[in-house]
């Protein structure tokens, strides 16, 4: 994979995430699970939006494990607020 395609999912990654973070401080609803959510699916977004059409690049597979970690700790996020709607923890 040439390396502007990779340039391309940095410069789109870093602005997703910058833009969530402006967003949501504008909003005043900045929190930690929040950001992690919304920066887990931008970045799967992109990721999917960057792939070209019945090829695989190289770095495509360089994503499976920060998306496999970043999906674990979104469910841990997720459980975690839910128990503490539950009032269990």
């Amino acid at each position: 994979m040439t390396t502007t395609r990779r340039v391309q999912f940095l410069y789109a990654s870093v602005a997703w995430l910058l833009g969530v973070v402006l967003v949501l401080a504008v909003l005043e609803a900045v929190s930690l699970p929040l950001v992690f959510t919304l920066g887990v699916f931008g970045v799967v977004a992109i990721a999917g939006l960057l792939t070209p059409r019945g090829i695989r690049p190289e770095w495509h597979g360089n994503l499976y494990w920060p998306v496999v970690v970043s999906g674990l700790g979104l469910l841990a996020v997720l459980a975690w607020r839910f128990l503490h709607i539950l009032s269990l923890v």
